[in-house]
């Protein structure tokens, strides 16, 4: 179980990916009005392609990486979860200052 636990699962986190990239209200919004406007269809066309590949960009980009170097994407994944690993406590702490400063300024602004 731990063996398999340790094992780099690429199509789960594409599946993963693609789950958390799924369209919300906010992105449908953005179509709609990408559709109802009044420019011409051919750049209604274009504006829809574009906006979809920037919304998809953090499935795309990692993906082709993997399919076009598979070797140097491992390596840098697993560079990049080593430095995770290395620096867990700083991020944690990076994270808990920006939420804690967030809270106390919004605070700030409601009560003034």
């Amino acid at each position: 179980m731990e063996r398999v636990l340790h094992e780099p699962r690429y199509g789960l986190a594409v599946l993963i990916g693609a789950a958390v990239g799924t369209p919300g209200a906010a992105y449908l919004l953005a179509l709609n009005n990408l559709v109802s406007s009044a420019l011409p269809a051919a750049v209604q066309v274009v504006a829809v392609i574009v906006f979809v590949c920037v919304e998809f960009t953090l499935v795309i980009v990692p993906f082709a990486f993997y399919l076009f170097r598979p070797l140097g994407t491992e390596a840098a994944i697993k560079r990049f979860e080593d430095w995770i690993t290395r620096h867990e406590r700083q991020i944690a702490a990076a994270v808990a200052l920006l939420a804690g400063g967030y809270m106390v300024i919004s605070g700030l602004v409601r009560v003034i």
